[in-house]
């Protein structure tokens, strides 16, 4: 017996992605249907201490009744992390992609989301660190310091310019850079001479 003959349409794919999303229990959603046919259907959910977990659902060719599944992953900087993805014949029902996708999918989505939370966890920690050493370290100069931030970055800057010297100053995790230009000799040497010291 051969295996029924799928429409692949937009709205097959959707009424599909419905099945799915009951199939997974809880509070799986459409959250997006598909308008064409290279379009994709996106089921997602809240999940505890995981943001939105996102689910693409597309037809893998243009014939054949296959579904291409991947899980989708938030922003992230974890090197080597790919997306998951599987295959399902679309003809064995919602009920049987639901439980694909569970079986073979989300044990490893899951587990990349974690890693993405941790990893995104530790990266906050590390820029909360970097803005108070750049604090601590500007204080000296109160209003007159511009600072520059981006939390993905690996350091935090600020500069001060006035009508003495100007210092420019990059904080990393427990380092920082120091350039200072328009010194007079004498406190140069005086500087110099407290970094030798402490090395």
């Amino acid at each position: 017996m051969s295996a029924p003959v799928i429409d692949q349409t937009p709205a097959t794919l959707g009424r599909i992605a419905d099945g799915v999303a009951v199939a997974l229990g809880g509070t799986w959603t459409v959250s997006q249907r598909p308008v064409s046919t290279y379009d994709y259907a996106e089921i997602s959910t809240r999940a505890t201490g995981r943001g939105t977990l996102r689910l693409l659902l597309r037809w893998a060719d243009q014939r054949g009744g296959k579904l291409t599944v991947t899980g989708v992953y938030p922003a992230h900087h974890v090197y080597g992390l790919k997306s998951p993805r599987i295959g399902v014949s679309a003809a064995r029902g919602a009920d049987a992609v639901g439980r694909e996708i569970m079986r073979r999918l989300l044990p490893e989505y899951i587990a990349g989301v974690d890693r993405i939370e941790d990893a995104n966890y530790e990266r906050r920690e590390r820029h909360r660190e970097r803005l108070a050493n750049a604090g601590l370290l500007s204080s000296p100069f109160g209003d007159q310091a511009r600072h520059s931030d981006d939390e993905n970055s690996a350091s935090t800057s600020f500069v001060v310019y006035g009508p003495g010297p100007s210092v420019e100053v990059r904080v990393f995790e427990t380092t920082g850079d120091l350039k200072v230009t328009g010194v007079p000799i004498e406190t140069l040497h005086q500087v110099l001479k407290l970094l030798a010291d402490a090395g």
